[in-house]
């Protein structure tokens, strides 16, 4: 962060008085500034503009984007000539300054008109943007201000980043759907996943890099990969793979080779409710993530989830139980 006396001294310097003189902090706060003194500015800005925090193009889960994903196989199969790619902003956070904000919520802003049929000042709602970056955190007698991107943590956070990105969706994506150059379109915070001709890749990441400086994406494309003896082009998305091949495709759990299987242990202190929703959590993900025609492979994974949970002290007779009950849902 920087100090906040550096700030004043530039923006304030009548208020410079009132500020001790402070050092620098070479790493960013979270927790704190969501008990800031703008936080409550930072939830009403979120409401305000909620209106516009969806171009209708994001679905609002995980498993839905599976569930998509899988429907879209099914209707349409991949073609020697597609491929799903999947993009992610580089350092989302790091780049999402109050400037960056305020010129993505102008874009929309037409809209936000329109939609909430409310007379609110756009210039009015730049500065509550501005104090929201503005605020500061009280560190060892000392009060700091993050150096630069987004106030992590900070309720308006997450209000910047759906402006952002709906306004990243309104001028480039559904231009590229109605060209053509898209043919499905499904993201998750900053992570999208795209199915699209393999020739049209190049002219997507210009058009994805001419949105704005601060926004700039890595492209990830499928790579060979063998399963149960068959090689097949192979994406991770988020916690799920799509996999295909010339006769085959499916969905299916994707984890990590670093990820982690410790859960709750069963006999650590909490609510037992607490534990059971974890385990129904992962069962649950094994049916949504994994493609219904592939049903040997919800099979693994369950096998995968009671060998997991049976490992952290779970009764298997209450494994057994919940993933009867789920399955019979």
């Amino acid at each position: 962060g920087i100090p906040i006396d550096t700030h004043i001294e530039k923006h304030s310097p009548e208020l410079k008085h009132l500020i001790p003189i402070a050092e620098k902090l070479k790493y960013r706060f979270v927790s704190p500034l969501k008990f800031c003194p703008s936080s409550p500015l930072g939830k009403l800005i979120n409401t305000i503009t909620k209106p516009i925090q969806n171009s209708s193009l994001r679905i609002e889960s995980i498993s839905g984007i599976a569930d998509a994903v899988q429907q879209n196989l099914r209707k349409h199969p991949l073609k020697p000539t597609e491929e799903y790619v999947s993009f992610d902003v580089v350092s989302f956070y790091d780049k999402m300054d109050c400037d960056f904000v305020k010129t993505c919520l102008g874009n929309l802003w037409p809209r936000m008109l329109e939609s909430s049929e409310r007379n609110i000042s756009l210039e009015k709602l730049h500065r509550a943007l501005e104090v929201c970056w503005e605020d500061g955190v009280l560190f060892k007698d000392k009060i700091f201000i993050p150096k630069f991107g987004a106030p992590t943590g900070h309720p308006v956070s997450s209000a910047a980043q759906n402006i952002v990105m709906t306004s990243f969706e309104y001028d480039i994506i559904q231009p590229l759907i109605d060209d053509g150059l898209i043919d499905f379109y499904a993201r998750w915070v900053d992570d999208t996943l795209l199915r699209i001709k393999s020739s049209n890749l190049s002219i997507i990441k210009e058009k994805f890099a001419s949105f704005h400086k601060n926004l700039q994406f890595t492209v990830e494309k499928s790579e060979p990969h063998t399963q149960d003896d068959k090689t097949y082009n192979f994406l991770p998305f988020l916690d799920f793979s799509i996999n295909c091949n010339t006769t085959d495709a499916f969905t299916q759990v994707y984890r990590k080779k670093t990820s982690s299987t410790v859960v709750l242990p069963y006999s650590e202190f909490g609510p037992t409710q607490w534990k059971i929703g974890t385990l129904i959590g992962f069962i649950r993900r094994a049916m949504t993530h994994t493609s219904p025609t592939h049903m040997k492979l919800v099979h693994k994974e369950l096998s995968h989830i009671t060998k997991q949970f049976v490992g952290s002290g779970y009764p298997k007779t209450l494994i057994s139980e919940k993933i009867n009950t789920t399955l019979a849902k």
